[in-house]
């Protein structure tokens, strides 16, 4: 009985804080975009991670960073450049991807975006 309550805690713990499930690579000189993302938002929860593109459909190049929504602007951390930084009217020029209440990825094959 005891390893079936461990089991659903565990699972009730993944399923509030997903980015708690989420590994980052160990060799920090490996790290990505991804990675820093992960890692600050561990410590900032009013950050959550963000990806953010110039293409309606996430294709080709895209950016994972850190953000919080002021109004029209997003105010962003950037652990991969180690910049801090406002995107003024961000939803005239960029699409971005919040990943609010959902677990992260690394690779996917699509995105939309889901800005507020």
């Amino acid at each position: 009985m005891s390893r079936k309550l461990l089991l659903l805690g565990i699972t009730i713990f993944l399923l509030i804080n997903p980015v708690s499930a989420v590994t980052i690579r160990e060799n920090k000189e490996a790290w990505t975009c991804y990675d820093y993302s992960i890692d600050y938002y561990k410590s900032n929860p009013d950050f959550p991670p963000v990806t953010i593109s110039d293409n309606q459909y996430f294709k080709g190049v895209s950016h994972m960073v850190n953000g919080k929504l002021e109004g029209n602007n997003l105010i962003v951390h950037d652990g991969l450049y180690e910049l801090d930084y406002i995107m003024y009217d961000y939803k005239n020029y960029y699409f971005c991807h919040f990943w609010y209440n959902t677990k992260p990825v690394r690779n996917y094959k699509f995105l939309w975006d889901n800005s507020p």
